[in-house]
C-alpha cells in the first residue's frame, strides 16, 4: 500500500500543470468546461467484487474545442462500499504548481442494481465535487451518470452516459471575464481495466459536444 500510495503522489505532482487554470474573456467558457468534466471523474467499482475499500489515482487528458492537454488533470479517489447495493465515493487532495494550490474536495454515492443479487451490473453515479484554492475562481461540478458493467476473465469494461452541472463564481476583479457561469454537460463514456500485478488499470473515455477526457487511472482493492 505504501508503494501504491506514494507512486499516486509522485505521478500527480510531476505532471500537473497550473497552465489549466488560466482563462481570459475568450477562452473562459471553454475552460471551464473542461475543468467541470475533469471533476466529474467518479472511481469505477466493480458491483460483484467482495473487497469493501477502493483507492484509485490517475491522470487525465482533455481535447477542448481542438487544443489538446496531455496528462495534466489529477485525480485521487477513495471508495468504500457500505453494502452489496451501496458505495460512497470521496475526494480529498491538492497540489501546488507554480502560482496555483488547487485544492478537491468531494462526495458522491454509487448504486448498484441489477436481475438479482449476483448480477449487479448496472451502476447509478451522483457525485458533487468543489474546487477551491484558486485567486481567480471557484467552482462546484455535480453529476449523475448510469453505466452498464461487462465482466470477463481478462478484463473488465463498463459503457454509459451522464450529466454534469457546473458553476463557477469568478473571485477576480478582471471586469473583463464573467463573474458567474454555470451551464449543463452531456456526456457518453467508456472504460477498460486489465488486472496487473495487485492492482487494475484503467483507460476511460468521456465525450460530449466540444470535449473529449481521456483518463488513465490505477485502482488498489483492498480488505
Amino acid at each position: 500500500m505504501k508503494l501504491f500510495a506514494k507512486t499516486c503522489i509522485l505521478f500527480n505532482l510531476i505532471f500537473a500543470d497550473s497552465g489549466i487554470f488560466n482563462f481570459d474573456e475568450m477562452n473562459q467558457k471553454q475552460i471551464i468546461r473542461g475543468l467541470s468534466l475533469w471533476l466529474s471523474n467518479v472511481p469505477r467499482i466493480d458491483p460483484i467484487s467482495a473487497n469493501r475499500f477502493y483507492l484509485q489515482s490517475g491522470m487525465t487528458s482533455l481535447i477542448n474545442n481542438g487544443e489538446v492537454n496531455l496528462l495534466k488533470y489529477p485525480d485521487f479517489c477513495m471508495g468504500l462500499k457500505a453494502t452489496k447495493n451501496l458505495a460512497v465515493t470521496i475526494k480529498s487532495y491538492g497540489f501546488s504548481n507554480q502560482q496555483y494550490n488547487p485544492f478537491i474536495m468531494g462526495a458522491g454515492i454509487q448504486i448498484y442494481s441489477g436481475d438479482n443479487e449476483d448480477s449487479l451490473d448496472w451502476v447509478t453515479s451522483i457525485q458533487r465535487t468543489d474546487l477551491i484554492g484558486l485567486k481567480q475562481f471557484k467552482m462546484t461540478s455535480q453529476s449523475i451518470d448510469l453505466q452498464k458493467w461487462i465482466s470477463q476473465d481478462f478484463y473488465k469494461a463498463c459503457i454509459g452516459m451522464g450529466v454534469n452541472i457546473f458553476d463557477m463564481k469568478s473571485l477576480s476583479n478582471d471586469t473583463t471575464i464573467s463573474k458567474s457561469l454555470n451551464g449543463q454537460i452531456n456526456y457518453f463514456s467508456l472504460e477498460f481495466t486489465v488486472p496487473v500485478l495487485e492492482t487494475f488499470v484503467g483507460i476511460s473515455l468521456r465525450i460530449s459536444s466540444n470535449q473529449i477526457l481521456n483518463r488513465i487511472s490505477v485502482q488498489k482493492e483492498f480488505f
